[in-house]
């Protein structure tokens, strides 16, 4: 008599050529506990195996059931997986919105402010040396300017203001338009 006699749950064959069996049985303790057996009916614990009512078809039929769950378990972990990819690219592209969107409020209230910086420079500063030679440096570099007859380039140089530098650049401009 083997120790899994009388006390088998399943058994499969383990090996691509049917040469190994795996019997899980019962020992009387919680958890179930294993036992291989070799394919060979000179074996005694084949034997005990068969005497068990284990017979080829029965071996057979419980490596399909092994084979279907352990399957059906792959494939319910990959379904668990994929969706658990899926809500995570979910979650990432949730994120990369709200960023978007708020990188879009942030560039457009930068782009205000930026107008205003302008707006306040011309109105608050069209008379500082500074800002005025920015200005002046801009408005040489300009296609229209550098084609212009040296008078006006020369009336540009010495102008006081950012107004009064914008007034001869916008004659300028308005001139080849037209």
């Amino acid at each position: 008599m083997a120790e899994f006699s009388g006390r088998i749950i399943t058994a499969r064959y383990i090996s691509e050529n049917y040469d190994t069996i795996e019997i899980v049985y019962r020992n009387g303790a919680d958890r179930p506990l294993t036992y291989i057996v070799p394919n060979n009916p000179k074996d005694k614990n084949y034997q005990a195996l068969v005497a068990d009512g284990w017979t080829k078809r029965k071996l057979t039929q419980g490596t399909m059931d092994y084979k279907k769950n352990a399957s059906r378990g792959i494939g319910l972990l990959v379904e668990k997986r994929f969706i658990e990819a899926k809500n995570e690219l979910r979650r990432q592209q949730d994120h990369l919105s709200y960023k978007n969107e708020n990188f879009e409020k942030e560039i457009e209230s930068k782009e205000k402010n930026l107008d205003g910086t302008l707006w306040n420079t011309i109105i608050h500063k069209h008379a500082d040396e500074e800002e005025l030679f920015k200005f002046k440096l801009w408005a040489l570099e300009q296609k229209y300017v550098k084609e212009s007859n040296s008078s006006i380039k020369s009336k540009l140089k010495k102008c006081n203001s950012i107004i009064e530098g914008l007034n001869i650049v916008h004659g300028l401009s308005t001139s080849i338009k037209s």
